[in-house]
């Protein structure tokens, strides 16, 4: 919630920081050492759950960006897109173990 990235990506791309995990958010840092869930503006990364509600009403659907507005992706776009309509209620959940291999 404090607006930032789960790590610093420094500007060459490296991953180097990425075992630092919320560095600049104790609340949140606490909570996932802990396996607690916290809530964060948007977080798309293996598994995500969430109402069809507005995607049914035709309140939300997933897009590009518009023009005029900051390039950004779909993900964050949904989530964004989300908290405008009142579904403002985004959490990481840490206990959920998700495997890419």
């Amino acid at each position: 919630m404090t607006g930032d990235l789960f790590f610093n990506i420094p500007e060459d791309g490296s991953w180097d920081n990425a075992w630092n995990l919320f560095h600049n958010d104790p609340k949140a840092h606490a909570r996932w050492s802990s396996s607690k869930p916290f809530q964060v503006f948007a977080c798309w990364n293996g598994i995500t759950a969430f109402t069809a509600k507005p995607l049914m009403e035709k309140k939300i659907k997933f897009r590009a960006h518009k023009e005029g507005e900051c390039f950004q992706g779909e993900p964050k776009l949904f989530a964004k897109d989300m908290w405008f309509n009142g579904y403002g209620k985004i959490a990481v959940v840490p206990s959920v173990n998700v495997e890419y291999r």
